[in-house]
């Protein structure tokens, strides 16, 4: 039941991001330096993935079990980080 309760409130916190930017303010070490903005995008199938640029190259991921880059080059290291950072802004409220 507590499942059920949890995914329930994940999809209602992605359908209120949907089509829009999320600022992650603090700096990424390695990554960023300073604010970066990355938009929330769904695929023709409805699944989402989240988009930024990077040092001026278009980055793609998206979160299955853990973060995957779609489209671009990061590190594994840097690609862990964006992710614990974007999972901060989605399921903070």
């Amino acid at each position: 039941m507590s499942f059920t309760i949890v995914l329930i409130a994940k999809l209602q916190i992605m359908n209120s991001t949907s089509n829009k930017t999320i600022t992650i303010e603090k700096e990424l070490q390695g990554l960023t330096n300073g604010p970066l903005e990355v938009n929330y995008k769904e695929t023709t199938d409805g699944l989402p993935y989240y988009e930024c640029n990077i040092h001026g190259q278009k980055i793609q991921l998206r979160k299955d079990d853990k973060w995957e880059l779609m489209w671009g080059d990061l590190p594994q290291d840097q690609l862990e980080k964006l992710g614990a950072a974007l999972d901060e802004k989605i399921t903070t409220p």
